[in-house]
C-alpha cells in the first residue's frame, strides 16, 4: 500500500488529499494517521478509533481520501500506520465487488455466433453533463467537512484541478457550439427553396 499526499491552507484551515494506491492481489483497508500538529477531522464514512482515516482499497487500485485540520501544513501529513484485510467484512466486500464487473464476456455465454448486445448510447453532452455536476457538488462545499469530504469523492486536489480544466474547455466548446447552433437556426428560418414552384417547374 503506498500514500501520497497534498495540502492546501485556507481560512485557517488545512485540507489533507490522500491518494491510497493498493499493489497487493487482494482488496485492503488502510489506516492512515494524520501527522500535522493538530486535531483532524475525517469525513464520517472514513472515521475510525484506530486511525484518523480507514480506507478500504480495492486490489490494484488507487482510492482517494482526506481529512481537515487547524494545524499548518508540514511534511509528511500523514502516514499509513496499518493495513487491515477486509474479506470478512461483507459490507465493505460488496462495496469493493461492485467497483468491477465480474459478468463473464457476452460471447462465452450465449455463444460467439449470437449477435452482440448494443451498448447503451451516451452521448458527448451527456458525459459533459456529468463533469458539470460533479464540479457543482466541488463548488457546493461551504464547510470545511464538506470540503474534505468532495476534496475524498474526487481524488484530491488535483483531479479537482484536472476536472476544473476539463469543464473550462467543455464550456468553451459548448459555447461555440451554442453560437453555431444560433446562427445554423437563423439560416434554416430563412432558407424556403418554394417547394411547390419547384414541382411546377419539374
Amino acid at each position: 500500500m503506498r500514500l501520497s499526499t497534498r495540502t492546501r491552507r485556507t481560512d485557517g484551515v488545512t485540507l489533507v488529499a490522500c491518494r491510497l494506491e493498493n499493489d497487493a492481489d487482494e482488496p485492503r483497508a488502510a489506516l492512515v494517521e494524520n501527522r500535522l500538529d493538530g486535531p483532524a477531522r475525517a469525513p464520517e464514512r472514513h472515521r475510525s478509533e484506530d486511525a484518523t482515516l480507514r480506507v478500504a482499497v480495492p486490489a490494484g487500485a488507487t482510492v482517494g481520501a482526506g481529512f481537515s485540520t487547524p494545524a499548518t501544513p508540514a511534511e509528511p501529513a500523514a502516514a499509513i500506520v496499518g493495513t487491515e484485510s477486509v474479506a470478512d467484512s461483507p459490507g465493505e466486500a460488496a462495496v469493493l465487488d461492485a467497483l468491477s464487473d465480474p459478468r463473464p464476456p457476452h460471447e462465452a455465454v450465449v455463444g460467439a455466433d449470437a449477435e452482440p448486445e448494443r451498448a447503451e448510447p451516451t452521448t458527448d453532452l451527456d458525459a459533459v453533463e456529468r463533469r458539470i455536476e460533479r464540479l457543482e457538488a466541488v463548488a457546493a462545499a461551504t464547510t470545511v467537512p464538506g470540503a474534505a469530504d468532495a476534496l475524498a469523492r474526487e481524488g484530491g486536489l488535483d483531479a479537482v484541478r484536472d476536472l476544473d480544466a476539463r469543464v473550462a474547455a467543455d464550456r468553451k466548446r459548448l459555447t461555440a457550439l451554442a453560437d453555431r447552433a444560433r446562427r445554423l437556426a437563423a439560416r434554416a428560418e430563412v432558407a424556403d427553396p418554394r417547394v411547390e414552384r419547384l414541382a411546377r417547374l419539374s
